[in-house]
């Protein structure tokens, strides 16, 4: 059974939970000594704040949370002459693996402004990163030497630019 002083500070990590206040900090606000909240392995490490722990953070929350991440997707926005047409252009994001959300013509500008749904890879390779980690296919302190590289994008501007930057490399 947790002490008193355990339950007080997992009450305090919950209150601060995702404000990135050290747990070395809560400690000492839930009475524990500096030479203790200076060696926090001290309550963390313990059963009794694994339990409570495992009673916060459920692992099917985890995995739940987890396999989102791993389909992470974000929302990114391209601009088209309006020359082009609503397919062509859905086909043109498509094929890069987006997923058209919204269209708006400027006819001021004569340009058409593109929302669409893409992998967010960033997101997805700390999720891929944990989860060797926890299958301990690598190492928790050690680098991961994988390279995520988004496919290619062909979202080149249409009224004589000179595509996207030679480090950008659009064609493989």
């Amino acid at each position: 059974m947790a002490t008193e002083r355990q339950s007080r500070a997992m009450r305090l990590y919950k209150e601060n939970y995702g404000k990135n206040v050290p747990i070395g900090q809560i400690m000492l606000a839930a009475g524990y000594s500096e030479s203790a909240a200076k060696n926090p392995k001290v309550l963390t490490e313990s059963m009794d704040w694994q339990q409570m722990m495992d009673e916060f953070l459920p692992d099917d929350a985890l995995l739940g949370a987890h396999k989102s991440m791993l389909q992470a997707k974000k929302l990114a926005m391209a601009e088209f002459p309006n020359w082009l047409g609503v397919e062509e252009i859905r086909a043109m994001i498509t094929d890069q693996g987006g997923t058209p959300r919204n269209y708006e013509a400027n006819p001021i500008t004569g340009m058409v402004a593109v929302w669409y749904w893409i992998p967010d890879y960033m997101a997805q390779k700390v999720a891929l990163d944990l989860a060797y980690k926890l299958k301990g296919k690598i190492k928790a302190s050690g680098d991961v030497n994988v390279t995520v590289t988004p496919p290619p994008v062909a979202l080149v501007e249409f009224l004589g630019g000179d595509g996207p930057a030679p480090s950008q490399d659009p064609v493989r």
